[in-house]
């Protein structure tokens, strides 16, 4: 499941993201239960890479460069 902003992966959390009201990341496990799957809570650029690297114009690239504007700039490392 995408979220902006920072994911704890320890805590299971979403930090910072402030247009979002606490505790909004606690929908995966209704969303979970729905699926019969676990979902696991990853920030929404992440996955946007993940995706051209699996289905998009980044496919059987070594070397990519992802820039997303919107609500903010930011950076994590994968």
């Amino acid at each position: 499941m995408a979220t902006p902003g920072v994911v704890n992966q320890e805590r299971r959390h979403r930090d910072g993201a402030q247009h979002l009201r606490p505790g909004s990341s606690e929908c995966r496990r209704p969303a979970g239960e729905k699926l019969g799957s676990p979902v696991v809570l990853e920030n929404d650029i992440n996955l946007a890479l993940l995706g051209e690297l699996w289905h998009g114009c980044a496919q059987n690239l070594d070397n990519v460069a992802f820039l997303a504007l919107g609500s903010g700039v930011g950076w994590d490392s994968m």
